[in-house]
């Protein structure tokens, strides 16, 4: 089990090396996810990049407290990038508190990146107060996370990403989700000259297409891609087209 001590906390991450590499992909997951809900994108992309997974702290099999700010989670995973030999160039990929951490980082850490992807994102992420106040109680719901599927999408898939989410306390739930909830980076956007795709699905409800096209049309240089009959797990229901749109994506950079 490759782990690496970050901050004082065991962090897990899961790699797969191409045996060419073209670079690295580092992907980071959202609120109450792990690594593995990148398990299709690190399969295909491995082809020809190396690909690494993290789980946040507090997620999966890393070490707790889970991150309190987007600003410490990029910061701890900069730290990451330094210390691990990874193939250059180096892309990041988030979804959800994922993409607000990888926004985060493109905007304070560019230095050591070619490009940056976003799926489920937003310039800032307000989260409803009652989701907020019934995790300070110790109460979790999942119908949190069943709204974030599209209703096309496999019941199995859904009922599978529920059980990962219901697998967390409520305290490392409501550091992330008061992590999403107190970001915000709508006026720095301009500061951001790195590459951007942007991946949204029709029937996201938590980040829904006009965060995206919000995002597009105020970063110097970014790509939209709206997918059909996609959630907030776009990466999960729509996996070759996500998959497509990386590739298309990071050759073109």
């Amino acid at each position: 089990m490759p782990i690496i001590e970050l901050s004082a906390r065991q962090v897990y991450y899961d790699e797969l090396l191409a045996a060419t590499s073209k670079g690295t992909i580092i992907f980071v997951h959202g609120s109450g996810g792990t690594g593995l809900v990148w398990r299709e994108q690190m399969k295909a992309l491995s082809q020809d990049w190396d690909c690494v997974s993290i789980d946040l702290p507090g997620h999966g099999n890393s070490s707790p407290p889970a991150c309190s700010s987007v600003s410490e989670a990029a910061t701890l995973i900069k730290t990451f990038i330094k210390e691990k030999p990874l193939q250059k160039p180096l892309y990041l990929v988030g979804h959800s508190l994922g993409a607000a951490i990888t926004l985060h980082y493109a905007r304070y850490f560019s230095e050591n990146l070619a490009g940056f992807i976003l799926i489920g994102g937003g310039a800032k992420l307000k989260v409803l107060p009652q989701v907020l106040e019934s995790l300070a109680k110790g109460e979790i719901n999942d119908a949190f996370t069943r709204i974030a599927f599209s209703p096309h999408s496999d019941p199995a898939l859904i009922e599978a990403e529920v059980k990962v989410y219901m697998q967390n306390s409520s305290a490392v739930l409501l550091a992330g989700l008061n992590a999403c909830n107190d970001f915000n980076l709508t006026d720095e956007l301009a500061a951001i000259n790195l590459p951007a795709l942007l991946i949204v699905g029709t029937d996201d409800v938590l980040t829904p297409v006009k965060y995206a096209e919000f995002l597009k049309n105020h970063l110097p240089d970014a790509i939209l891609e709206i997918l059909e009959a996609a959630g907030h797990f776009a990466m999960l229901e729509k996996p070759v087209a996500v998959n497509e749109a990386m590739v298309n994506f990071i050759n073109k950079i």
